[in-house]
């Protein structure tokens, strides 16, 4: 059984069945890419995405056969971001091992993403429906714009709340959005429900953002960035740092009133200055409200879905890395 159990055996026997499907995936590539999900598959990781997927499919009334793929595929778009997200931001590590970019390079990287999510894109498209496939491809250029977005911003000036909410709303949020529609519009829900549905994977999406945020400031650092978070390694202003910012202190708007600094020393001393602000915890606790808030979406689902998505929501209330 995967070592992050949902709580629900049914789905967590269904999410190997998505694993099973996912390493026959990668006996079938044969090179780097199929090595890649196959580590991935080893880290035994949460299958969120699937898991949306497979509990969404079961808020309607069609049989849907071939679910297992579709979670699948899911899983690949997503896996499919992260290698090209660890290219652009320079990213050494990836669940406790080397980024595959380290090990292979750069373009060897970028061209196992392209296959991921072709071959995503592949399987999706021979179950879907039109008005599916266009919201499918309308994430994707949303998530493409997102990214240009932040990469754009790396080192420049502290960003808004607004500018901060519209990068997640085009990364996480929509790549949970993404496996909500697809499950639930296969197996038939009606659009009422299809649109609650969206607004709870919108609402998890930025609360489960804003958690990975202030968690990438708690987090034991490497050596090889200086005690400083990925994000700040990166450039990228996340929660902690503008809570920080709008706290006035003189402090924090010293250091970064020019954009993010370059110098690992002085973003070494805004990652400390974040934690000394309560910055860290705050964020947390904005991530919590909004989990809250999302369990008001729950009860508005069909019954027979309610207890699943909030025990989706327990589990990443809780979680601590």
């Amino acid at each position: 059984m995967s070592e992050f159990p949902w709580g629900n055996e049914a789905l967590d026997k269904q999410l190997e069945m998505v694993r099973s499907f996912l390493s026959s995936e990668a006996q079938r590539s044969q090179d780097y890419v199929g090595l890649e999900i196959s580590r991935t598959l080893e880290s035994r990781g949460k299958l969120l995405r699937p898991a949306l997927v497979l509990l969404s499919s079961k808020l309607g009334n069609n049989s849907v056969g071939n679910i297992i793929e579709l979670a699948a595929a899911m899983e690949m778009i997503h896996l499919a971001t992260l290698i090209h997200d660890d290219v652009i931001d320079g990213a050494l590590f990836r669940r406790g091992e080397s980024a595959l970019h380290v090990r292979i390079g750069g373009a060897g990287a970028v061209l196992a993403g392209d296959w991921l999510l072709a071959r995503a894109l592949s399987i999706a498209g021979r179950h879907y429906d039109k008005e599916l496939f266009l919201f499918l491809n309308e994430r994707i250029e949303e998530l493409c714009k997102a990214e240009i977005h932040q990469d754009v911003s790396s080192g420049k000036l502290v960003v808004s709340r607004e500018e901060y909410l519209q990068r997640v709303d085009g990364k996480t949020a929509a790549l949970l959005r993404l496996p909500c529609r697809v499950g639930a519009s296969v197996a038939g829900v009606d659009l009422p429900t299809l649109n609650t549905l969206d607004r709870w994977a919108l609402i998890v999406g930025r609360a489960f953002q804003m958690d990975d945020d202030a968690l990438d400031y708690q987090e034991e650092q490497s050596h090889l960035r200086g005690n400083i978070s990925a994000d700040l390694h990166a450039g990228f202003s996340t929660l902690p740092l503008i809570i920080a910012w709008e706290s006035g202190d003189s402090g924090i708007r010293k250091l970064t009133r020019n954009g993010i600094p370059s110098s690992l020393r002085k973003r070494r001393q805004i990652r400390k200055k974040v934690i000394e602000l309560g910055a860290v915890e705050l964020a947390r606790e904005e991530a919590a409200a909004l989990y809250r808030k999302a369990r008001d979406y729950t009860l508005l689902l069909p019954s027979t879905g309610q207890q699943d998505f909030d025990i989706i929501i327990s589990r990443l209330l809780n979680r601590s890395c």
